[in-house]
């Protein structure tokens, strides 16, 4: 079991703070590729990092576009309470291109929260 370090912008993580969220959406780039089920993840709030959310991976979900991952589970454990597909879709190209999204793929991992810290 391993640490990992990742950072979030501030609704996804008010989002997993909340229990809103359960599963985070990365790409399946050469920092989530080494990510297995059981390891540690602690989610640094951005700008300024100091909140931080303890999470453990309970399971990894690979695809190869943001849609079949969509496709696959409820929108509300992404964080989209009310959020068609194409809204779903546009919000996650705003931080990742299609070009990445072709290149990496997409990984949804699944969490389990530990603690909240300030």
């Amino acid at each position: 079991m391993k640490g990992i370090e990742m950072h979030l912008l501030p609704s996804p993580f008010e989002q997993m703070k909340n229990g809103q969220k359960q599963i985070e959406i990365r790409l399946f780039d050469e920092k989530r590729r080494v990510l297995r089920v059981g390891d540690q993840i602690v989610f640094k709030k951005l700008p300024d990092q100091q909140d931080q959310l303890e999470a453990t991976v309970t399971a990894l979900s690979r695809f190869p576009t943001f849609r079949e991952l969509f496709e696959a589970f409820a929108p509300k454990q992404f964080g989209f309470e009310n959020a068609g597909m194409e809204e779903m879709l546009r919000q996650i190209h705003e931080i990742y291109s299609c070009e990445q999204e072709r290149y990496w793929g997409v990984l949804g991992i699944h969490l389990q929260f530990e603690s909240i810290e300030k």
